[in-house]
Parts: C-alpha cells; structure tokens; sequence
C-alpha cells in the first residue's frame, strides 16, 4: 500500500523514552541514531534509478537531512489498553489493528470496490486478516491538508495473528501502518511495516520504522533486517522502502515509492518469505 502527503510545519525531533515490551519496540532517539549508523555503514542501492526523486531521497535520508520523525500522541502494549478507547470510539466498529494478506492471483484478479466498506467485505472474502497484538503508537497529522475534515488517525501496530478468518493454522507475523479519513475515519490506505523480531528463529532483528515529513509531505519508511538462514548476524543485509499516501486509497501517487538494499543489483539475495511463521 501507499502512504501521506502533507504541506505543514515539519515536526521538531522532540523525542521521549517510553518502556514497551522488550526486544520489539525501539524509543524513538534510538531509531534516529541506529538509521544513521546503517546508513553511514553500509552502501544502498536504488531499485529505481530513473526515478529521481528516489536519488534525491536516498541521498538526504543517509542523514536524515531536511526530515524530522513524527511523533505519535498515545501508545499503548495492547490493542485492550484504556488508552485506545477514544481512538476505537472515534472510529466506530472499524478495528484499528487489522491487516490483510492477500495472494498475488488475489490482488490481480479482483475489482475492489471505491467504497470502503464494501471493499472490506471483499478483503474479508478473499484475504487473510490478521489482527496487531503489540506495540501500538498513534498519530493524528493532517495528510490531506483539508482542515475541514480534521486530522487523519494513523495506527502502527506490531505482532500480528491470524489469519483469522480461516480454519488453519495461526502465527505471529509484521505490523502495519492503517491510516484513517479524519472526518469519517474510513481507512484511506496504509503501508506494511517489518517489526524487529523473526517470528520464525526466534531471534531479534535490526529493523526499524516511522514516519517522516521531507519536502512538504508525509512518508513512512521502513529499514528492516534481511532475515534468512544465511543471515550474518554481525553485519547483515537490510532493504529500505518508502511509502506516501494520496490523493486516495484507490489513486495512490506510485512516483513517491522507493525501494533500495544493501545487495548489488547483480546479486540475488537470500530467498525469505514475507509470512513468517511462529508459535505463540
């Protein structure tokens, strides 16, 4: 999926410490120190080098020159959390944490609805929902730069579980960022996130996430750790990818997506599964 545009004030980098589960969640200044340590470390590639916005990205995200990391307003260890229920009433019967999987067949085969609600039926029918169990931060920034209809709800999430909408066997996998209308919260869009965990052996990943504003809009990033069996641990691979949302769920702008990895282009990496799978 796709992510955020804004023309606001960027967001200062006041950033605070807040203990959450251990080894899933980093506090935000250790995110900002650990970006720029990989991206001083290690060269990146572009996957699409007749992009130039791409290039430009790349260049100024090595420092994170003229970019500043949003701050979420509420977080919380779980989707029960007090602290949620104003964001879960605000949205009515729409869950915050929920996630699809579909298969490739799915996504092509399919006309999905313009109407939301409808289109949830169709995700419902045909995909895998997970629902996030952890590490949940929100954020509400005007992604449309419509005052009218208020600030847009975004929900990151951690830990997934399902599919729960099917007879089989269930497991853990990756978050997601749900961003969600301010004036209706219907969901707008969203990207998938890489959480800092292998599910699957069981061990930590150097991964990380967030959202950012650079030029006048709102991106989500996500720097994660190329899991696999031949993963060395001490200097691994990683893969970075950028997602902006708009103008609508079903119009994104694709010329703002951007995808890089530490792998030369002529290199083939590690074979991986996007679905992780792990007990509880």
């Amino acid at each position: 999926m796709t992510f955020l545009r804004n023309k606001s004030t960027l967001i200062p980098l006041i950033l605070a410490v807040v203990l959450l589960p251990a080894g899933l969640q980093a506090a935000d200044e250790d995110t900002v120190a650990a970006v720029k340590l990989i991206m001083a470390r290690k060269p990146f590639f572009l996957k699409q080098p007749g992009n130039p916005f791409c290039g430009s990205f790349l260049r100024d995200f090595r420092t994170l020159k003229g970019m500043a990391l949003a701050q979420p307003v509420a977080r919380a260890s779980s989707y029960d959390d007090p602290m949620l229920a104003r964001y879960k009433a605000r949205c009515g019967g729409q869950p915050l944490n929920e996630k699809f999987e579909c298969d490739a067949r799915t996504g092509l085969d399919t006309e999905w609805s313009k109407d939301w609600k409808v289109a949830r039926q169709q995700f419902l029918d045909f995909c895998e929902v997970f629902y996030g169990t952890a590490n949940f931060k929100l954020f509400e920034l005007d992604i449309d730069n419509n005052p009218k209809n208020g600030k847009e709800l975004i929900v990151h999430f951690e830990r997934v579980y399902g599919p729960q909408n099917r007879e089989r066997e269930k497991y853990y996998s990756h978050g997601e960022y749900n961003v969600f209308d301010g004036g209706s919260c219907e969901y707008v869009g969203g990207a998938s996130t890489h959480d800092p965990y292998d599910y699957f052996r069981k061990h930590p990943l150097d991964s990380y996430n967030g959202i950012i504003s650079y030029q006048g809009r709102y991106f989500i990033f996500d720097l994660f750790d190329l899991e696999g069996s031949d993963r060395n641990p001490s200097d691994p691979e990683y893969y970075l990818k950028t997602n902006t949302i708009g103008p609508s769920r079903t119009d994104p702008d694709r010329s703002l997506e951007c995808s890089y990895s530490t792998i030369p282009p002529t290199t083939k990496p590690a074979a991986k599964s996007r679905k992780q799978r792990g007990s509880k």
